[in-house]
């Protein structure tokens, strides 16, 4: 794995800290215990964003292989993780032009980052990531992702399909 280089630009928008990210995301394909809870997620967002320039949906691979073994039970097979992704309400997560993230909020073993894709047109759509710090083999001590919910900006609820 190539050293993490990462570029924090803060932004004040709705009176939330977001962190603009630069190239944040180690290479990796798999969970890993050295991995944060900020990589894992800039890893997902960087394979979701390359998607179309892989060949047979590997970036929504690579997004798969971080899912807890728990969301994997409710989402997976691979084939209809990758339908779910596809479906209008998750689309944007291949097409987006950037990203900015909030700060991470840590409660024991569990993470939350609040993420902001922004496509070419300058659309804004507002996703909560939920990871947790895995406690047996093999992901043992792995932060992997339970959730990930688009949610309406201006209610702060979770949008469903």
């Amino acid at each position: 794995m190539r050293p993490i280089i990462q570029r924090c630009f803060p932004l004040f928008l709705g009176g939330f800290l977001f962190l603009a990210l630069g190239s944040a995301a180690p290479e990796a394909t798999e969970p890993d215990p050295s991995l944060t809870p900020e990589q894992v997620i800039a890893i997902q967002l960087d394979a979701l964003k390359s998607n179309r320039d892989l060949s047979g949906d590997r970036g929504i691979a690579i997004t798969f292989n971080f899912a807890s073994p728990a969301n994997r039970r409710m989402t997976g097979p691979l084939p209809r993780f990758i339908e779910m992704v596809r479906n209008p309400l998750y689309a944007i997560m291949l097409n987006f032009e950037r990203y900015e993230a909030a700060k991470v909020e840590l409660d024991g073993d569990v993470a939350r980052q609040r993420v902001t894709l922004i496509d070419a047109k300058g659309n804004r759509f507002l996703f909560l990531f939920v990871l947790s710090k895995q406690k047996e083999a093999p992901y043992k001590d792995c932060w992997m992702t339970d959730i990930v919910q688009r949610v309406n900006p201006a209610s702060e609820k979770p949008l469903v399909a």
